[in-house]
């Protein structure tokens, strides 16, 4: 998993449940000592094991904390990405092509997941997600 996923996760805790959530979260998943850093890859089973400790904590479902975890990253991956796209329409439309691409290859060994797309309409776009995290 790419770090900037992990950065925006620590954002995301200490935002929602206070500063002392990020080292509570990675003890819980038996990271105690983690650092991460945003330009490196992570192994995936570790981003499991944060957002199953999240879970636990919060008494939420893995499901409800990652839908809440992506409409909390959304803006920041706006600003990071959005002088390539216009409108949150278009990012989700062109991720793959352009965010996903040059991730892969500044990257070696990254694996973000395979977004297909299929717009139906000015205002709306169908996003087929795949990915072996299946998150």
């Amino acid at each position: 998993m790419h770090g900037i996923i992990f950065s925006e996760l620590r954002k995301y805790a200490e935002t929602k449940h206070g500063k002392e959530t990020w080292n509570t979260l990675l003890r819980n998943a038996g990271l105690a000592s983690k650092t991460c850093l945003p330009v490196q890859e992570y192994p995936d089973a570790e981003i499991v094991a944060i957002i199953g400790a999240a879970s636990s904590i919060t008494g939420l479902s893995v499901s409800a904390v990652l839908e809440d975890f992506g409409e909390f990253i959304a803006l920041a991956l706006i600003k990071m990405f959005g002088h390539l796209l216009w409108k949150t329409i278009d990012v989700v439309e062109n991720t793959e092509g352009t965010v996903h691409s040059v991730v892969r290859v500044k990257n070696p060994g990254a694996q973000p997941p395979k977004l297909k797309t299929r717009r139906n309409g000015p205002d709306e776009v169908v996003l087929v997600y795949t990915s072996p995290r299946q998150m």
